[in-house]
């Protein structure tokens, strides 16, 4: 290296561990760069406020009915109507199926129930309460639902059904069914 002094041109001998410094100084920095803007984009999505908030009505469990009431829905991203003035009555403890062809509404129906998403018109609600009205978790936590997309966390078949603490005691009996019928 050369540099520039009052009196002339010095010459510097560069070491050989001067030479090995530069490179590794020159990845960590772009080690950092690319950590600082991973991290920029972390902080976006922690800071993102979710499109659907619950409301403070506390809910134990659904003792009457839930009632959709003339529900239509349109995907907001690509405009396609997926529900269209539907009205349905459950009686708590009522079992119902909903069957249809590929595209006629059983999934957007079964996110709309579990809140994934609000009808563009008409209103779900949960023993006469609104379902905006509820708070959100306590819903949800009563609700049992399996999409159609199968997703696994890394673990054990039993952690990926108990997904918390809450009923762990109760799902170990079937759990174990279940796994036992799977290897016979």
């Amino acid at each position: 290296f050369f540099f520039q002094a009052e009196d002339g041109i010095r010459d510097y001998k560069v070491t050989g561990v001067q030479t090995c410094a530069l490179p590794i100084f020159g990845w960590v920095a772009s080690t950092i760069q690319r950590a600082a803007a991973s991290q920029r984009r972390l902080n976006e999505f922690l800071n993102t406020r979710p499109a659907i908030e619950g409301g403070t009505v506390s809910v134990a469990n659904i003792r009457e009915q839930i009632q959709l009431n003339h529900i239509s829905f349109t995907y907001p991203h690509t405009g396609v109507q997926a529900i269209r003035g539907v009205d349905m009555n459950i009686k708590a403890g009522e079992k119902i199926a909903v069957v249809g062809r590929t595209g006629s509404g059983k999934t957007t129906l079964a996110q709309l129930l579990m809140r994934f998403y609000d009808p563009d018109e008409g209103d779900i609600s949960i023993d006469g309460q609104m379902l905006t009205s509820l708070d959100l978790s306590q819903y949800r936590n009563m609700i049992a639902y399996v999409p159609q997309e199968s997703f696994l966390f890394s673990d054990s078949l039993f952690n990926n059904i108990a997904r918390s603490e809450e009923h762990t005691s109760e799902l170990q009996s079937p759990c174990n069914l279940v796994c036992r019928l799977l290897l016979e």
